[in-house]
This record gives C-alpha cells, sequence and structure tokens, in this order.
C-alpha cells in the first residue's frame, strides 16, 4: 500500500492563522475571561478594574490576551491572581458546558431509541 504524504501550504496556514475572522473566534472566546476577571477584580479606587482590557497581537499568528494596564496590577496578580482565576473559571465553564452538551446528546439518543422500539411494536 503507497504512503501518503501530506504537505501543509505554509503560506496558506500563515494567512489563516492571522485572518480577522480567527481574530474575531479569538476576541469572542477572551470575552468571558474578561467578564470575570472583571467581576473578580479588587474595587478599592476601581483603577484595576477599568484597566482591564482585551489586547490584540501578532506572533507568527494572531493573538489576543486579557491584560490589565493599571500600575497595581502585578501586585493585585500576584497577591489575588484576579487573571489567572478568571482563566481557571473559563475552562470550568467550557468544561460544564460540553458535559451539557453530552447529557443533552445522550438524552436526545435515548429518546430517539424509545421512539424506534415504539415504531417496531
Amino acid at each position: 500500500m503507497a504512503k501518503v504524504k501530506i504537505v501543509l501550504n505554509s503560506q496558506t496556514m500563515r494567512s489563516i492563522l492571522n485572518s480577522s475572522a480567527v481574530r474575531a473566534e479569538l476576541r469572542a472566546e477572551a470575552r468571558p475571561m474578561l467578564a470575570e476577571a472583571q467581576r473578580r477584580a479588587p474595587v478599592d479606587t476601581g483603577a484595576y478594574k477599568a484597566s482591564l482590557q482585551i489586547v490584540d497581537a501578532t506572533t507568527d499568528r494572531a493573538v489576543v490576551r486579557v491584560v490589565a494596564t493599571d500600575r497595581k496590577a502585578m501586585l493585585i496578580e500576584s497577591r489575588m491572581g484576579v487573571l489567572s482565576r478568571a482563566a481557571r473559571g473559563k475552562a470550568l465553564f467550557r468544561r460544564r458546558e460540553k458535559a451539557r452538551e453530552r447529557a443533552r446528546d445522550r438524552a436526545h439518543d435515548r429518546k430517539v431509541a424509545r421512539q424506534e422500539n415504539e415504531a417496531e411494536w
């Protein structure tokens, strides 16, 4: 049997990874994390919370980051871990959504199987 060799077109992949559609999708994924970070942010003067934002960057591909630009951001992050906790919260949210989706799929499969059983009788 002949071996199949797949060669990616680097130029095309680079253009896809830097496209505005990919960047928009990344920004959409970052919004819940930003909202969670704003929810967790300490509100002493409100400067830290106001400094939280989504920033676009480019390496060899589109990059989107949630950052805090307040001068005390490093201190607050080291003591409270606002951004890291927000990132973990986002991951937990995704896991819960996947579990709900799987449960819906199983319920649907059971319903279809029940209907097929009833149709056979």
